[in-house]
């Protein structure tokens, strides 16, 4: 891997990961694609171990937010 390739990769997770702590959905949603796959396996009671689909993952995230926060 080059050095530009690894330094972006690193930009994005951290872009990601500074949204997903400040709940920031609409970014998460911008660096996401359609078809993400996201699996929990320790989930909270009523949440469903895979989620499918960019939609159902900011869905869920939002749900996660009231009850994590």
């Amino acid at each position: 891997m080059n050095t530009d390739l690894r330094e972006s990769n690193i930009r994005l997770v951290r872009r990601y990961l500074d949204a997903l702590n400040n709940w920031n959905l609409d970014a998460m949603r911008d660096m996401t694609t359609e078809d993400v796959v996201f699996e929990v396996p320790f989930r909270l009671e009523g949440f469903e171990r895979y989620t499918r689909g960019r939609d159902q993952y900011i869905e869920l995230l939002r749900q996660a937010s009231t009850v994590m926060i």
